[in-house]
């Protein structure tokens, strides 16, 4: 009976699938579903992969950052500050900016040049006093004089001897045959500019002063206050006051001093205040200034020769005849013109 049954049931048609028992059946279903479930899981992986590959977004400056140390970051943040910078000076400026830059150019080539080109004359002309033997030769002689004739008190005892007047000065003019030109004298004014005196004297009736230490400023000062009271603002006469330090061990002490000699001196006067810092006794001799601890005068005519010369302290009848040669100095100058 029992083959009969499974015969029957393997030989039937009833269905057009073929039948199989449940266990069969079911080893089957399992085997088909994990295949599949395995195709799927393998398409996806692989679907992931590909995704990943094509579409893997950048990684962020932050995530970098965060791998990192405080020193890495700080050091890569001022990296990238400094290449930020380094771009925009490469821009360079358009219109009115890039004309201005290139003005600022030029000017600072054009002084760079001037400056050269100064420093080059300035050394030619050491060198040429450096090897010029007739100027070795004077200043050896200049220099034994000094040391045989001339004791380095000469001008103490001098005055202690004579007074700080040692004559007074004529009532008229020198005539010009017996007159003397100014002397050639690089100086420095207190404004800063350089002037030579023979030179800066012409063109007007100058009244030109030395003085060479603290001794002889007031003499100078008691011919240069009636002076000034009168022709300060005249035209055609002018004051030129020359300091002079020979003594080259007290320059840095005068220097250091000149902004306190601005201060005291008007602004107006600056141009014709002069500095020189040289031993000038071989040139200011010839002229008359013999003596250093006194202060001296002269009045230079338009075309700078010295007509009139005092020295110390003014007297009333010194001051009176400076005054009046002054107005036929001035008066002279006015007909040389009309002539002219």
């Amino acid at each position: 009976m029992q083959n009969r049954t499974l015969i029957r049931l393997l030989s039937s048609k009833t269905n057009s699938k073929s039948y199989l028992p449940p266990a069969l059946d079911f080893e089957t279903t399992f085997n088909t579903n994990f295949n599949k479930s395995s195709e799927k899981k393998f398409s996806k992986e692989k679907n992931s992969t590909t995704k990943k590959n094509n579409d893997t977004p950048p990684k962020k400056k932050d995530d970098d950052e965060k791998n990192l140390n405080f020193f890495q970051r700080f050091d890569k943040r001022l990296k990238d500050k400094a290449a930020e910078i380094r771009s925009q000076q490469g821009q360079r400026p358009t219109g009115y900016l890039y004309r201005l830059e290139d003005r600022l150019k030029e000017q600072s080539s054009k002084k760079l040049a001037e400056s050269k080109d100064k420093r080059k004359m300035e050394l030619k002309a050491r060198m040429d006093k450096f090897f010029d033997d007739d100027a070795i030769k004077m200043q050896r002689e200049v220099l034994l004089k000094k040391a045989f004739t001339k004791g380095y008190f000469a001008d103490a005892k001098e005055v202690a001897v004579k007074g700080d007047k040692f004559w007074e000065a004529p009532k008229v003019l020198n005539s010009l045959p017996t007159a003397k030109q100014m002397i050639k004298l690089d100086c420095i004014t207190l404004a800063k500019n350089k002037v030579e005196l023979s030179a800066l004297a012409k063109g007007k009736v100058s009244l030109v002063t030395f003085f060479f230490n603290a001794f002889g400023e007031p003499h100078v000062k008691s011919y240069v206050d009636p002076f000034l009271e009168k022709y300060e603002k005249h035209t055609d006469t002018q004051l030129i006051q020359v300091h002079v330090e020979e003594t080259w061990t007290k320059v840095p002490f005068l220097k250091m001093l000149l902004p306190l000699v601005r201060k005291k001196i008007p602004v107006n006067r600056h141009d014709n205040y002069l500095l020189n810092y040289e031993d000038i006794e071989e040139i200011r001799s010839p002229i008359g200034l013999t003596n250093k601890l006194l202060g001296w005068v002269n009045l230079v005519d338009s075309r700078g020769f010295i007509r009139w010369q005092a020295h110390g302290p003014a007297t009333k009848g010194e001051i009176e005849s400076l005054l009046k040669n002054v107005e036929l100095l001035l008066n002279d100058k006015k007909a040389s013109l009309k002539i002219k």
